[in-house]
């Protein structure tokens, strides 16, 4: 269970765990279990640090109908599928759980009076399909779920983030650069597939067969009459600016040199719980560290500053025509082809 969480906290940043009793498990006899909770599933009051401070946590679950059924007979012909907005994974497969049904498990804390005038915090629990309730603590005469008045999840964070009791992972860390990656390599794609195909300017009327002449397994095209430049002319795709592949550069390095800092910050955390836990003082390896941390620091500000200078050297405008950004000093327009008269000419 640990090393599954483990590699969603590495990716997302939080890794949640569900403590529960198992009454069939030891043999029968009962005892405590660990889940991992899809994080995904779990819903919490926004705005809390700690997890136990929200007055209600609800968690999902999807059921085949029929497991349901047979598990809660009151169920059957009351609760059907059910349009619940939940978000899902991107898979490749095609797998859909649209016919499965959502169960919520609702755990929610009670204020009551104790025998010798005081107050305690207990929890309860109730879990519902639809508007069918298929089980509650209160309805079952219960004095509460759990005495202690703890939720029953922990919430194991990589990087700490504010105002919530989830973190945020390597993902996150990287996520700038690597949509400034993505979206530079869609431009230089994008180029490349427009020298790939010649598209051409063919004035109305003109003498050249167009059918023939977009079909490239012809070998000969018939020409009416006299074969000109007016006739006829080739669209000049305007080469991209150097700054591009050099801001693509920097934008690897950008994400090599960030990686880097975050394994800085664990390596330095090692360190850290090692002297809490054993009293082992490795100042030498601290001082190393926060040296590569602060280099890096360095590094990655001054590309930042380089790559804003670089931004401020490409002019963009919108084609007249087609509404599209392309370069300032374009003659023609890369998307429609049409000519781009600035305001000088």
């Amino acid at each position: 269970v640990y090393s599954d969480a483990w590699w969603h906290k590495l990716k997302n940043g939080t890794a949640v765990y569900g403590v529960f009793w198992d009454p069939g498990a030891g043999n029968g006899g009962g005892e405590a279990v660990v889940k991992e909770i899809d994080l995904l599933r779990i819903f919490w009051e926004p705005g809390i640090r700690d997890i136990q401070q929200s007055e209600q946590i609800f968690t999902v679950e999807m059921w085949n109908p029929g497991a349901l059924y047979d598990r809660y007979p009151q169920a059957r012909g009351e609760v059907h599928r059910d349009s619940l907005p939940l978000s899902r994974y991107v898979r490749e497969e095609s797998f859909s759980d649209q016919n499965r049904i959502p169960v919520i498990d609702w755990y929610y804390k009670k204020t009551e009076e104790t025998g010798d005038g005081g107050q305690k915090t207990v929890l309860h629990y109730c879990k519902f399909a639809g508007e069918t309730v298929l089980f509650s603590s209160e309805n079952s005469g219960l004095p509460c779920w759990y005495e202690h008045g703890q939720y029953p999840f922990v919430f194991d964070r990589l990087f700490l983030m504010e105002e919530s009791p989830a973190g945020f992972g390597y993902i996150d860390v990287m996520k700038s650069a690597q949509l400034s990656i993505d979206k530079l390599n869609q431009i230089l794609l994008r180029q490349a597939l427009q020298y790939s195909k010649k598209r051409f300017f063919i004035r109305a009327g003109s003498t050249v067969n167009e059918e023939e002449f977009a079909d490239w397994d012809r070998d000969f095209v018939h020409v009416a009459g006299t074969l000109g430049e007016e006739n006829l002319r080739q669209i000049e795709v305007s080469p991209l600016d150097n700054v591009v592949y050099t801001m693509l550069m920097q934008k690897i390095d950008e994400l090599k040199k960030r990686r880097e800092l975050q394994d800085c910050y664990l390596e330095l955390g090692h360190l850290y719980y090692d002297l809490l836990q054993d009293g082992k003082e490795d100042a030498e390896k601290a001082q190393e560290i926060s040296e590569r941390i602060a280099s890096l620091k360095v590094v990655l500000e001054t590309a930042r500053k380089a790559c804003r200078s670089k931004d401020q050297e490409i002019h963009m405008g919108a084609c007249p025509h087609c509404n599209k950004l392309v370069q300032s000093d374009a003659m023609f327009c890369s998307y429609c082809g049409k000519a781009i008269h600035t305001n000088q000419e």
